[in-house]
Parts: structure tokens; sequence; C-alpha cells
């Protein structure tokens, strides 16, 4: 079975809660999607609502399975943690109600009121008894990261619930990476492309996945929680292209900030997976050379318009067509991942 270990939803239930209350932000406009806690604009196409779309969908990029998640604009932990929890709860409820279409080919990750962590096991317990695959994060929640203490919670519930944590880009902010509407001309904005609304997807995000990775390694948080999983979205950033750098910081710098990182980082890929969304055949035949083949899983960012279209073409060509690389990737790493029989 082919998995897409990186694809979206938002459900009809979900759909319901957002438009059921000002505090969400939302304005849709026909099946145009505006607003939420992370502004971005989408169209609401039937892949995003309907479990037969998603389905065809499936079908037609030559998989089986999707592994999905609620896009970065509902995930709200920018609420107060009651508000964040009953969304929370509201959204694995609708989750597991899209996926109980077809149990066997829809599956999907918990959302945790992360604004909140303390409260992450007790709504994880409850996602996990309506059936969820793993648990969805974000680099950023508002601001806070994901190796400061305060998230000890969070890590030890998904230890032991023995879930996979999806780790998505949020809010860049910290890269000066704005929200802003893009100019009437490109004449008018010369020096001014940081500000441009596109540059938080093309580069805010990357970075924002490579400066979570390289914190959880030199924070200590995947040293003190062996057990705990974690599966980069878009290739990783560019953390396959900077773990070296990271290493000769440690030998070389005078650094106290990296005194308790690892001699070798590149020992916590294995703990840390990725996803082959690059979309450049050459990259990713170096991705999965780079962190090893048993380290890759299939993703795709369906049904963004940028997601992958044809994946297991794309793996083919990267591999040279080797059938048990393109099994491996595409269906025994995600299957293991993310507890798919």
């Amino acid at each position: 079975m082919r998995i897409d270990t990186h694809n979206h939803t938002l459900s009809p239930r979900v759909l319901s809660l957002i438009q059921s209350n000002p505090m969400y932000d939302v304005h849709i406009a026909g099946r145009e999607f505006k607003g939420g806690a992370d502004y971005t604009e989408f169209t609401l196409t039937d892949e995003w609502l309907e479990p037969s779309a998603k389905l065809r969908e499936l079908d037609d990029k030559g998989l089986d399975v999707a592994v999905m998640c609620v896009p970065k604009p509902v995930c709200y932990w920018n609420l107060d943690p009651d508000a964040g929890e009953h969304a929370a709860r509201e959204t694995n409820i609708g989750l597991a109600e899209f996926c109980s279409y077809d149990p066997k080919r829809l599956k999907w990750l918990a959302q945790l009121p992360l604004q909140a962590p303390e409260r992450s096991s007790a709504v994880l317990r409850d996602a996990v008894r309506l059936g969820c695959s793993g648990v969805h994060a974000g680099t950023s929640i508002v601001g806070r990261r994901l190796d400061e203490p305060e998230f000890e919670p969070f890590w030890s519930a998904v230890e032991a619930a023995d879930m996979t944590v999806f780790v998505h880009p949020m809010f860049a902010a910290e890269f000066g990476v704005v929200r802003s509407a893009r100019p009437a001309s490109s004449g008018a904005v010369a020096g001014k492309w940081p500000q441009w609304k596109v540059m938080t997807g093309l580069v805010g995000f990357p970075m924002e996945v490579t400066l979570m990775a390289e914190r959880l390694m030199v924070s200590g948080v995947l040293a003190n929680h062996p057990r705990a999983r974690v599966h980069l979205a878009l290739g990783g950033g560019f953390l396959p292209y900077q773990l070296g750098r990271l290493r000769m910081f440690k030998e070389k710098g005078d650094y106290p900030e990296l005194r308790d990182s690892p001699a070798e980082p590149w020992s916590f890929i294995g703990q840390i997976t990725i996803d082959t969304h690059v979309t450049d055949v050459r990259t990713l035949r170096f991705l999965i050379d780079r962190i090893g083949l048993e380290n890759a899983a299939l993703g795709t960012d369906a049904p963004f318009n940028v997601s992958n279209q044809d994946p297991i073409a794309e793996l083919k060509l990267a591999t040279d067509n080797d059938e048990n690389i393109v099994r491996q990737v595409a269906e025994v790493n995600p299957a293991r991942l993310f507890h798919v029989s």
C-alpha cells in the first residue's frame, strides 16, 4: 500500500466549527478560504471536504492511503486553553468521522491543545481511542518552540502513546517573513522581497522546519525522549544540508549554547525521519542517499495546488526505477511510522 504521510483535510465538522464563532476569524466566500490563525488563502476543492473525492485524489496519484492533518490556518494554538482544547477535540472527532468513510485508506493525525501542553496527554488518549495514527504539531506554537521546558508533558505523552509527531511549518515571523499583500507591480518592490507573502512558503517554511529540528537536537529533547519520533515536512527544510555545519560549530566553535549538543548530529536521523515533498528529482535522490533509505517517507502536501502531482513517478525517477527503494519509501517506512497495517 503506497502511503502519503503529508496530506490535509478540513472535514465538514471542522468547517462547521470554524464558521460557528467569529473568534476563529475565517471568511469563506464560495469556495475561497481566507483567514484563520495563520493567514492563508486557498480554494476548498472537493478533496478538502469529501472522503470520496479524497480517495479519487489518491487513485489519480497512484496512492492507496492518506495520513491527514488539518491545514495550519485551523490549528488555533493562539486561543486560550479552554477554547484551544475544545477546538482540538472537535477537530479530532471531525477527522475520525471523515476517515470512517474508508478507515483502511484514510488515516488522521491528532490535533492537541499545544498552547497548554499539560493538557496533551488527556486529549491524545481520547484521540487514540478514536483511532488516530499519529500527532500533528507546528514548528512554532505562536512563538513558542517545542524544545522549551513547558512542552515536556507533550513529549512524554507522545512517547507513552507510541505516536510519531509530524512537524509542519508554522508562523515564520522570526525570519522577517511577514504577512502582507503582494505589491501591484514588481517595479515597486526593489529590495523588499522578504515582505512578499509568497516568500513565507518559499523560504520561511523550510527555515522553520530546519530551525525546529536543530533545536530539538541541541536542546536535549530528543536525547531525553529516545522513544519520541519526529517526521519532518518539506524534505526536512535545509536540515540535510546543514548538519555538517552544526557538527563543525560543536567541534570548533566556542558556543556555550551548544554544550548539550550531540557530537554527531546525524545520530538523530532515524529518530527524525523526513518526507519526500521536495518536488525535484535530483534533490530527492540526494535526500534519500544522505539520510538513509529507511528514514525517508513519501509525502505530497495534497490537496494544495503546490503538492506533488505525480509522486510515484518522481520517486521512480529519483531511484532509477528501483522497485525495492520505491517500496521502502512509499510503503514500508510510512506504514511503520503511522501504524498502517
